[in-house]
Order: C-alpha cells, then sequence, then structure tokens
C-alpha cells in the first residue's frame, strides 16, 4: 500500500456533500483528499494547514465566502504563488470563470464531472508545479552560487584594500550587514524610491567596493598615525573618483547593474546631503540612495572601530556624533532609520565572523519571486479577458521565463510524448529548434549515439522517485569542438503506487 504521507494533498470545497463525495471517490486512491463545506472553513483549513496542502479544488458559489471571495483571500496571502486552484462550476458560466481566471485560477472543471477529465487535468496540474518547484530551486541555487562566487570575488579585492589601509578585515563586512539593515528599514517606510529585495541584496553586495580607489593611494599617507596635512587629505579625497574610475574603465560596465551600483558607491559615498561632501558637491537627492546609505555605514564604523589614527567610540558616542551632524549632513530618513535599528545594529556587529557573510537565501527567493513576478506583470498586462481559453499556463510561463534568462544548456525531456524541450540558449548554441519530437531519429552529433543510449539508460536504471538526481561528464560537440561537460539531470515520476518514469530535466554546464 502506498505511503499516505507520499501522496499530494488536495482541499475539496464544495457545499454538496453528495458533490464531494463524488469526487473524494475517484481521488482517494491516488490523493489525501481534506474537506470543506464552506468557503469560511476552507480559509480556516488554508490557515492550519497551508504547508501540507498541494492544490484546492473550490466551487464558485456558496451561501456565506463564495469561491471568488476565497480566491481573493488565498491572493492576499500570495498563497496562489504556489498552490494550483481549480474551480468547479457550470460550463455556462463564462464571466465568473473568467473572473476567476483573472483572480488566479489556473483551471476549471465542469459539472456534471468527467471523471477521466478530472483526474488528468489534477495530474497534469500538479506536475507542471511540481516543475515549476524545481526550475525555482535550480534557478536560486544558480543565482546563489553566482552571487557567492561574486561576493568571494569582491571580499578578495576589498581585503586587500582593508589590508593596505591597515583595518581590521571586519570593515568590508560591517559595511555589507549595515548597508542591508539600513536598506531593510527603509523599504517599509513611505518614500518614493521603491526599493525592491533585488536592490537591497544589489547594493549590499556593491557595497564592499566603496573603497576600492584606496589602493592608488601611498601606504604612508593610508596608515599615518597623526592627522593628514591638507595636502595628505587632498591625496586620500581622491580615492573616491579613482576607484569610480577603474569601474567604469572594466568591459562589463555597461551590462554589469553590480559594477553600476558600485560605480555610484566609490564615487558618490563621501558626498553629504547639504552638498559640503567630494568629489562633486552634489546635494540632496542628487546623491543615489546607494550612496546616500554607504554613507551613513561608512562613517558609523570608522567611528565605532579602533584605527591607526583613533580608538574606537562606543555605540552610543557615534550614534551622538552622527545625529548631532559632526560627521556632515544625513538625509533625515535615513538618520530615522539608523536610530530605528540601533538596537540591531549591536547585536549583529557584535558577532563573531568566520567566514565572509552567506548571500541570504530567504532574500534571494524573494529576489527570485520578484523577478518573475515582474515578468508575469508585462505578460498580462496586455491579456485578453475574453481569450482566457487560450492563456498560457501560468506554471509553464514562469519555467519558460526562468529557462530564457539563463545562458546555459537546458532541457525538458516528456517521455510520455518523447518529446525534448530546449531552453532558447540551448537552442541557439546547438543549432537546433526548441521542440524535437522523436529526439533519437534525428542529428545527434551534439552529444553522440553513444552518450545518448549511456544517458536514457543511465536515468532509466540508477534514478528512482526516492533519488532522482543524476550527474555525469560527457563530451558536447558544439561548432565541430568537442568539450567535456557536466550533465546535471532529475528524472520525473509518476503519483500511482507503481511509479511511471515521466521523463527528465536537467542542464549541460561546461566543466572548469
Amino acid at each position: 500500500m502506498k505511503n499516505i504521507a507520499l501522496k499530494p494533498t488536495i482541499l475539496l470545497v464544495d457545499d454538496s456533500k453528495e458533490n464531494r463525495k463524488q469526487i473524494e471517490d475517484s481521488l482517494c486512491n491516488d490523493y489525501n483528499i481534506m474537506e470543506a463545506c464552506s468557503g469560511e472553513e476552507a480559509i480556516s483549513i488554508l490557515n492550519r494547514n497551508i504547508t501540507k496542502i498541494d492544490m484546492v479544488l473550490l466551487k464558485l458559489y456558496d451561501t456565506k465566502i463564495n469561491g471568488l471571495e476565497v480566491l481573493a483571500i488565498m491572493n492576499q496571502h500570495l498563497w496562489l504563488d504556489f498552490m494550483p486552484v481549480i474551480v468547479i462550476c457550470k460550463n455556462s458560466d463564462e464571466a465568473n470563470i473568467i473572473q476567476a481566471y483573472d483572480m488566479g485560477a489556473v483551471a476549471y472543471i465542469n459539472k456534471p464531472y468527467d471523471r477521466m477529465i478530472v483526474r488528468q487535468r489534477i495530474r497534469n496540474l500538479l506536475s507542471l508545479y511540481q516543475k515549476q518547484r524545481d526550475m525555482r530551486k535550480m534557478l536560486e541555487q544558480q543565482v546563489y552560487e553566482n552571487e557567492k562566487n561574486n561576493n568571494v570575488m569582491i571580499t578578495i579585492l576589498a581585503h586587500i584594500v582593508e589590508f593596505r589601509n591597515g583595518e581590521s578585515g571586519m570593515h568590508v563586512m560591517h559595511i555589507q550587514t549595515i548597508t542591508k539593515l539600513l536598506l531593510q528599514c527603509l523599504q517599509k517606510k513611505p518614500n518614493n524610491y521603491n526599493l525592491t529585495d533585488n536592490d537591497v541584496l544589489l547594493i549590499a553586495t556593491a557595497s564592499a567596493l566603496h573603497d576600492v580607489g584606496k589602493i592608488s593611494v601611498d601606504d604612508k599617507i593610508l596608515n599615518k598615525p597623526g592627522r593628514l596635512n591638507s595636502e595628505e587629505f587632498e591625496v586620500i579625497k581622491k580615492h573616491s573618483a579613482i576607484g569610480a574610475d577603474m569601474l567604469k574603465d572594466m568591459e562589463i560596465y555597461n551590462n554589469n547593474k553590480l559594477i553600476k551600483t558600485a560605480y555610484e558607491i566609490c564615487r558618490w559615498h563621501h558626498e553629504r546631503y547639504d552638498g559640503k561632501g567630494y568629489p562633486d558637491g552634489l546635494v540632496g537627492e542628487e546623491i543615489p540612495i546607494s550612496a546616500q546609505v554607504v554613507s551613513i555605514a561608512d562613517v558609523y564604523d570608522a567611528l565605532t572601530s579602533e584605527r591607526c589614527y583613533k580608538k574606537a567610540y562606543s555605540h552610543e558616542k557615534a550614534m551622538e556624533m552622527i545625529e548631532n551632524g559632526e560627521c556632515g549632513a544625513f538625509n533625515p530618513l535615513l538618520l530615522e532609520c539608523l536610530e530605528d535599528i540601533h538596537e540591531q545594529l549591536i547585536i549583529e556587529l557584535n558577532r563573531e565572523y568566520v567566514d565572509s557573510p552567506e548571500v541570504d537565501m530567504n532574500l534571494l527567493s524573494k529576489v527570485a519571486d520578484e523577478i518573475v513576478e515582474k515578468q508575469m506583470g508585462k505578460e498580462n498586462a496586455e491579456d485578453n479577458k475574453k481569450s482566457y481559453s487560450k492563456r498560457k499556463d501560468l506554471v509553464k510561463m514562469k519555467a519558460e521565463f526562468y529557462s530564457s534568462t539563463v545562458k546555459e544548456i537546458q532541457f525538458d525531456y516528456d517521455a510520455v510524448h518523447d518529446i525534448v524541450k530546449l531552453s532558447p540558449y540551448a537552442s541557439e548554441v546547438l543549432g537546433l529548434p526548441e521542440e524535437i519530437v522523436s529526439p533519437n531519429s534525428k542529428n545527434q552529433d551534439y552529444l553522440g549515439k553513444v552518450n545518448i543510449a549511456k544517458i536514457i539508460n543511465d536515468i532509466r536504471n540508477k534514478t528512482s522517485p526516492d533519488n532522482p538526481r543524476l550527474d555525469m561528464n560527457v563530451e558536447v560537440k558544439k561548432e565541430g569542438v568537442i568539450s567535456i561537460y557536466k550533465l546535471q539531470m532529475m528524472s520525473l515520476w509518476s503519483e500511482e503506487d507503481e511509479a511511471r518514469y515521466l521523463g527528465v530535466v536537467g542542464r549541460i554546464i561546461p566543466v572548469g
């Protein structure tokens, strides 16, 4: 007997006991069924079991909270981002079907029910949503690895600057931490900056390069134990413009938002809100918000850290000096944020760092969602309500967006229909169509028949529903050149007692 814990769970919402029994009888062998006889009860069950429910079957009408109101509440809680809803209605009720689609439903079933159609529609949607989750994990992991690599590279460079400047080695980590805390606080306040979680991640990462221009400053000036004379101070002041120019001269500057943000921070983190900073004497909102935030973070950490020319001030004294304008004028809203986070600052900055701080995975997950939802918003803005039957499935659109933004060879093989779908990038570099029917009968030069036969054999014999992942090295032929690539795959299986092999998703990435 199949373990009940492994079955997907469906919440069935219908005020008719007879209807609920009819649907449950046709689904109970493959799914765990939770029942609600009203919209009100459905919301209560969702609140208590949100992590356990995989899908909702929702009747559109009810005496208290109807199905459309349930959809509205699910939207408010963002549950529809990861939970498909199929509405139950009469086929003639076109207006409400359209409204349900617009509110987030992904499919509908007619009364009276066709058991085979209902089962197949549920199976297909759950499979698609599982693929969405798998693709999301792959995207998050890739963004995480790229961001971690960026952080490592940036931190190494920043630590070289710190070493020459005689600083503790913690300055970069402190700047990133303070910057992130200030930005997250600023997000919660009324303002015109419209900061997203993506912006927070980007600015906090780029902040590590704020003093990269100090590489060009003489060690004797950087590490002078006493007060700098006017001539030496003028030399020090040049580091912000020099660092910005170094970044602007990079080939990737025009196409890399991280480098552009780092440029803003490098050049303008010594500007002041009243125009008395350097190098350009910018006033108020002429200073990019990225530089404004890093400016306060830099001053706070400089005050509370020991330097070759001074002892460390206490947190309380540093806060007092900043708020009294002893370190120059700052944006009043950012000073308010600094006051709001001052207790959190003490806790975060007194932690013992062993390694460079990792990318915040919760934040990263939100960023991935944010990118997808922006794309979805563009698509939905042009959607015609009257052509709901032709709308692309929400999950399919998200998966297509993921694959279109990643510059690597990705594929999705449907074993049931013998179709391979390639990502746009894969199609371009391999010179193959994005959809290949009966791939075994087509040109196989890019991998070779031996490789393909081995891949198919290993997927079928070395993976299972409990152990679906498989990695191997393969030779890939691109433009006549053979190179070694890593093939990362995950097999897909049905939810039946005797699991059936459905296909495989994967990617091909360079080795080394």
